[in-house]
């Protein structure tokens, strides 16, 4: 136990606290479900979610940037990349599954075909031509 590695009451609360949170946050992790179930420590946990949050929460701007994304959650490029390798994909694989996820469930739910829809949708889910939609539906079948 705790207690036998010479830990005191607090350190071991704190221990028992830390867990809780981990578990907390991979709990958050398995609903998206785009998550991955990867992220190994509470600091890389804490990021991933940060920042496949940011990137839900702006995947309709075309111009999103890693720039924007590791603003947001203030790390370096090459941490940010380690974690999103981790949870096995990359901040910009993600942000083309959540756009193309969001997409595909609008047209799914197009009751009927009108002139320029499909590129209202391509529009609103931060693709720039009808065509880079279709490429990225393509892409994720």
């Amino acid at each position: 136990t705790l207690f036998d590695c010479g830990l005191g009451a607090a350190d071991a609360e704190f221990a028992a606290a830390q867990t809780a949170m981990v578990a907390i946050l991979q709990g958050l992790l398995d609903l998206d479900p785009l998550a991955d179930r990867a992220a190994v420590t509470l600091a890389e946990a804490t990021i991933l979610e940060r920042a496949r949050e940011y990137i839900r929460l702006h995947a309709h701007e075309q111009d999103l940037t890693i720039a924007e994304i590791l603003s947001a959650v203030n790390v370096s490029r090459s941490y940010l990349f380690r974690v999103f390798a981790r949870a096995g994909s990359t901040p910009l694989r993600y942000l083309s599954d959540v756009r193309t996820a969001r997409a595909r469930q609008e047209l799914a739910s197009l009751s009927e075909r009108r002139p320029g829809a499909v590129k209202e949708i391509a529009r609103r889910n931060g693709f720039a031509t009808p065509r880079s939609l279709r490429h990225a539906l393509a892409r994720a079948s």
